[in-house]
């Protein structure tokens, strides 16, 4: 389309190795957008519905053992890295 737009024609002459290239572009943005939807909003909903369903709860609880590692590993890498101060001792 932007080839077209531009005058160049079309950047893909053959309709196959187009739509596969629309395909792969369209399926990488989706798989964003779903992966960010399930880091962003899932746990919310799994606080809100865990008191009455079961399998939310176990869900919600493999969240926090996994938020719970996250936390130490992130923290394990601070402490290695040096401090960079703005040229003041402490």
């Amino acid at each position: 389309m932007v080839a077209w737009v531009i005058g160049d024609g079309p950047a893909l002459r053959e309709p196959l190795p187009s739509f596969l290239a629309l395909q792969a572009m369209l399926s990488f943005g989706f798989t964003i957008g779903f992966l960010w939807l399930h880091e962003r909003v899932m746990p919310h909903w799994l606080m809100r519905v865990r008191d009455h369903n079961p399998v939310a709860e176990s869900l919600f609880q493999r969240y926090l053992v996994h938020a719970a590692h996250l936390n130490r590993r992130r923290d394990g890498r601070r402490a290695r890295r040096p401090r960079r101060g703005r040229g003041r001792p402490d």
